[in-house]
């Protein structure tokens, strides 16, 4: 019965094995393109899936295959194409319910103008397959669908009577007769959970792609992972991108922001009473508004952190304190220059009064330190005087201003000069002063080789925060208090740079 309905199909439409060759060489020379529906995707397969294309999406239940394979129909619709949702698991009004719950209500447009049709299967799967067959065929042809998912193969194939069939099915209809009539498929594959094997175990030699959607931990919060195992024709930019279910599907190639100039001052997210503004709106929310007054917070940065990304947490602290006229005081950590620093609030909108009115950073005789206004010198061979001189300048600033000061301290920097049990003494020592005064301190740790310091110092602090990477995609997560992954981007849509934080749900 396949066989005849292949016949019968076959028979209007350039199939066999010169029509596919035709369609290889299209592939191979990569002159069309079907955006997958999410820019990250796009980004790393040259523009999309290639046109006519068959796609193997696999996972694990929950893993995101029902969205990503969404976002790629209303995106065809989008841009007025049609698509066809082939389901042999839910009905449409409970895939419409949930889907909206993801993508948002205003993508139901799409199902209800006929845009994207959805084919709900679950009733008639067992009545046969080639009645399954002859359904899809019949509705893809008479829509003209452009776009189509299959969800899933799985369960397709869980009617086929002999492994054969579904083999036919793969090779000569979905291979063949779709790409003819110029249809892009995806073709889902659910993986129970314990398995290793992708579908059926054939799937993946017919198709032209394969992308493959995990959960697991890093560091011990959840994450969502995406490999694209094979895309035929395509130079893949990356192979792997965290991606998140929040506000719909976001897949993240590897972190490559540079923070260019910016078109206006910097403006920060307001304080409230008792909170100081880190300057980013999503971590003011994250941390209930922000740092407490008087608090000190570790920021740890991983060791494949580049130094522009791990100032992506710090610059925006320090310039909502300079934007209200508040003071700060830098121990730079290692690496960075003065002249970084106050390049970076120059170019922030900051004139060249406030910095050397508002700005101190204390430079170590040892390191070249030149005369400017905002340039204080420690010696580097006594730990207590230079606390003093270190301390000593932040009162005076808050005199100056009569408001709170930021203190950042590059540990790296003082652990060059001093020994461990110093430092970490002097910190004990201070705690009860920004308490007392109402500061805030932000100690900078990168990689050290004193084990343990770490956890030594998160016991001193009011918050710590810890910054890493993973297939390139910068990441930021809370371990005081515990806070889920989050995707860290920068956004430019006020005007300057400032980091965006989405969490990986």
């Amino acid at each position: 019965m396949i066989l005849r309905i292949l016949e019968r199909t076959a028979e209007k439409t350039d199939s066999g094995a010169n029509g596919a060759l035709v369609f290889m060489n299209k592939i191979e020379k990569g002159t069309e393109r079907v955006s997958s529906g999410v820019e990250g995707i796009d980004k790393v397969t040259e523009g999309g899936f290639p046109s006519g294309s068959l796609i193997l999406l696999a996972g694990n239940a929950g893993t995101g295959k029902t969205v990503l394979s969404s976002k790629f129909l209303f995106k065809g619709a989008e841009s007025g194409g049609t698509g066809m949702y082939v389901s042999f698991a839910e009905s449409k009004e409970t895939y419409t319910h949930n889907i909206t719950q993801h993508l948002g209500d205003q993508n139901r447009v799409y199902l209800d103008n006929g845009k994207v049709e959805y084919l709900d299967l679950m009733t008639v799967r067992d009545q046969g397959t080639a009645l399954v067959l002859e359904t899809i065929l019949t509705e893809a042809k008479r829509l003209n669908v452009k776009r189509l998912v299959i969800d899933s193969f799985s369960a397709m194939a869980q009617g086929f009577k002999d492994p054969i069939d579904g083999r036919i099915v793969l090779h000569s209809i979905l291979g063949k007769i779709v790409r003819n009539q110029g249809c892009t498929t995806l073709l889902i594959s659910e993986i129970p959970r314990g398995e290793q094997r992708i579908g059926i175990g054939y799937e993946e030699f017919v198709v032209d792609g394969e992308i493959l959607l995990t959960m697991g931990e890093h560091e011990g919060r959840f994450i969502r992972e995406l490999e694209i195992l094979k895309m035929r024709g395509t130079r893949l930019g990356e192979r792997r991108l965290i991606f998140t279910l929040e506000s719909g599907f976001i897949a993240v190639p590897e972190s490559r922001d540079r923070v260019e100039k910016v078109d206006s001052r910097f403006s920060p997210p307001s304080d409230s009473p008792d909170k100081f503004s880190t300057g980013i709106y999503e971590l003011d929310r994250l941390l209930d508004d922000g740092y407490s007054r008087g608090s000190l917070v570790l920021l740890e940065i991983d060791a494949n952190i580049r130094e522009n990304q791990n100032t992506l947490f710090i610059t925006p602290t320090r310039t909502a304190f300079l934007s209200r006229g508040r003071g700060s005081v830098t121990i730079p950590s290692s690496g960075v220059t003065y002249d970084t620093i106050s390049n970076r609030m120059l170019s922030g909108g900051f004139s060249e009064e406030e910095l050397n009115r508002l700005v101190k950073i204390c430079l170590f005789e040892s390191s070249y330190a030149p005369d400017k206004p905002f340039i204080v010198k420690l010696n580097g061979e006594n730990l207590k005087e230079d606390s003093e001189i270190f301390f000593k300048t932040s009162e005076k600033l808050s005199k100056e201003t009569r408001q709170p000061v930021l203190s950042i301290v590059g540990l790296n920097n003082l652990l060059a000069h001093y020994e461990v049990e110093d430092v970490v003494r002097m910190w004990n020592f201070a705690a009860p002063i920004f308490k007392e005064r109402g500061d805030l301190g932000l100690i900078i740790l990168k990689p050290t080789d004193y084990k343990g310091l770490s956890s030594v110092l998160s016991s001193l602090v009011d918050v710590h925060l810890r910054m890493t990477r993973r297939h390139g995609t910068l990441l930021l997560h809370g371990v005081k208090p515990r806070i889920g992954l989050q995707i860290v981007q920068l956004d430019p849509s006020r005007g300057y740079f400032i980091p965006s934080l989405t969490a990986i749900t």
